[in-house]
């Protein structure tokens, strides 16, 4: 029964589109062309067709079974994580003091805050590896350490060392 309705129900509803938009009639035809101009003939002469002389489709399979997708990482696992936020080496002159801003693995660095100094951009793995790609200089000096190793402290602070060998302690901000 379905695979007959399937097929009468496009039919019947190519009859009515046709007698809807007056096909057939003495109005004017739409958008200017008649049926008879095209060779189509009158839409009165269809006919729908028996459902015994449609023929059947084809069954169509099934889909195959869609493999489980992996766990997909949360996002602090992806870079960053526990050293996420603003870190300060002086949190009670947060405009002058070098800082750390770190998100997901996303570094942005300031050597001497808002006064002097360069402004680094970088990445940071979840283990402490800092890498700054680029720094864009806005003092007399430029910064040349581009690689450092981070890691927090039991006590809340983040401990840099630069490949340097210059050390620093930060504080995270409020």
């Amino acid at each position: 029964m379905r695979r007959s309705i399937r097929f009468a129900l496009p039919a019947v509803a190519a009859v009515s589109a046709l007698a809807l938009t007056g096909c057939g009639s003495d109005s004017e035809a739409p958008f200017g062309v008649d049926q008879a101009d095209m060779g189509l003939g009158d839409p009165g002469d269809l006919e729908v067709p028996d459902a015994e002389d449609v023929p059947d489709v084809p069954d169509i399979p099934d889909a195959p079974d869609v493999p489980d997708v992996p766990d997909v990482p949360d996002v602090p696992e992806l870079g960053g994580g526990g050293f996420d936020g603003t870190w300060y080496v002086d949190p009670n002159d947060i405009e002058a003091s070098p800082k750390f801003t770190i998100t997901y693995g996303t570094v942005l660095f300031t050597d001497m805050g808002a006064y002097e100094g360069d402004l680094c951009y970088g990445s940071m793995t979840e283990d402490g590896a800092i890498t700054l790609d680029e720094c864009s200089q806005y003092g007399d000096h430029a910064w040349t350490d581009m690689a450092a190793n981070a890691r927090v402290n039991d006590d809340g602070t983040m401990s840099v060392t630069w490949s340097s060998g210059d050390s620093e302690v930060y504080v995270l901000g409020e």
